[in-house]
């Protein structure tokens, strides 16, 4: 494998900060809304785990795992 072009680590570092500054707002709202009032209709896992039974969290950590087995396929096929 070659050395990374500029552009991708760039693209790579945008979308790292992109994704740390999601987390950390949705952390930050979460916390907030667990203050608030309660849905009735709210399954107990999320109440338990409010964190961890966050479908959008979940794509925050998955986003980044997603970026970089692209970039691997990338370099692996076209270097």
């Amino acid at each position: 494998m070659g050395k990374l072009p500029t552009v991708m680590i760039v693209l790579l570092l945008f979308a790292a900060v992109v994704v740390v500054i999601g987390f950390i707002l949705s952390l930050m709202t979460i916390r907030k809304q667990q203050h608030h009032e309660v849905d009735q209709g709210t399954n107990r896992t999320i109440l338990r785990h409010p964190v961890m039974a966050n479908p959008v969290l979940l794509a925050y950590i998955l986003f980044p795992i997603v970026v970089v087995i692209g970039v691997v396929v990338y370099l692996y096929y076209f270097y």
